[in-house]
């Protein structure tokens, strides 16, 4: 059995394959093969805490997944880290077990992943332009995701926080030294000229009330609930709508979800016919792509 710590995943990860294996499930049909119940969650009364578990099923692919998962309020005082997870990686077919897999790296993986299929089958083919919202982890995978499938050029980011703006232009300019990033001061100045918008943050109101005309793709990956979003309602009524799974999203962030597409939608839907329209990605995640970016990284640590 496998142990695959952050910078195992991080050296064995393709973001560009795992967005055309994720292509290829939907093209066959292969995500209505994947069974994944409902996200379980327990919050013990009295603790600033929240404990869960996410579970996957696939025949086709030969995996169960499950991936435990807390938050601690109070570990970032302790100089700890407030989010930990551990993914369990078993065979379908004989319930042995696999893997142990960082679910931190996991995450991450299956959410640029899944930002670059959505940008990739929504996005105009010419966008060279982001707008990323937001200075986080979880911004630095939306970009990845993005420039996994579009030849982006410049990236205008902004966040309530320059100084972590500044921390991350410098870890991706490090990265990606061709692209120019610049620092923005206002939601509307990252906006500027941008065919792509990306939002990753906790905010619990909208930031995002007026789109700049350039704009043709959304990917809303933050804080998004029945109570908070960051996108206004009257964007998110424009757009064509796309989420990783229907029932979920339904759940978790409100009923103007049940005419979206999702993973299990006719692939005939996933078109160029998007490409022109403004289309807008919420992503409430599931528990599928834990499981598809398993078996993904996997198959890249064979020889491991």
């Amino acid at each position: 059995m496998k142990y695959l710590n952050q910078a195992n995943i991080q050296r064995l990860q393709v973001i560009p394959l795992l967005v055309q294996q994720i292509q290829e499930l939907v093209q066959s049909r292969g995500v209505a093969d994947i069974q994944a119940p409902l996200r379980n969650f327990v919050k013990p009364e009295g603790k600033l805490a929240t404990y869960g578990t996410m579970m996957a099923v696939s025949e086709a692919l030969d995996l169960f997944v499950c991936k435990a998962i807390n938050f601690i309020e109070e570990n970032p005082k302790q100089g700890r880290a407030s989010v930990n997870a551990m993914v369990n990686v078993f065979s379908y077919a004989s319930g042995l077990p696999l893997a142990v897999l960082d679910g931190i790296a996991m995450t991450n993986l299956k959410c640029a992943a899944i930002t670059g299929y959505f940008t990739h089958v929504c996005a105009p083919d010419e966008s060279d332009t982001l707008a990323l919202i937001g200075s986080s982890v979880m911004a630095e995978q939306q970009f990845l995701g993005v420039a996994a499938v579009r030849p982006i050029k410049q990236v205008q980011v902004y966040s309530r926080s320059p100084i972590k703006v500044k921390r991350l232009i410098a870890n991706l300019a490090e990265a990606f030294p061709k692209l120019h990033f610049i620092a923005c001061d206002s939601v509307e100045e990252a906006q500027k000229g941008a065919q792509i918008l990306c939002t990753a943050t906790s905010s619990g109101i909208p930031l995002i009330n007026h789109l700049d005309p350039a704009c043709r793709h959304i990917n809303c990956v933050g804080s998004y609930t029945h109570s908070s979003r960051e996108i206004s309602r009257e964007i998110f009524d424009q757009a064509n709508l796309l989420v990783e799974d229907r029932i979920t999203a339904v759940q978790e962030a409100g009923l103007e979800h049940s005419q979206a597409l999702d993973l299990r939608s006719d692939p005939d839907m996933f078109n160029d016919t998007l490409k022109p329209k403004l289309t807008l990605f919420s992503s409430t995640g599931h528990s599928s792509l834990d499981l598809v970016a398993s078996w993904h990284i996997l198959q890249q640590a064979k020889d491991v």
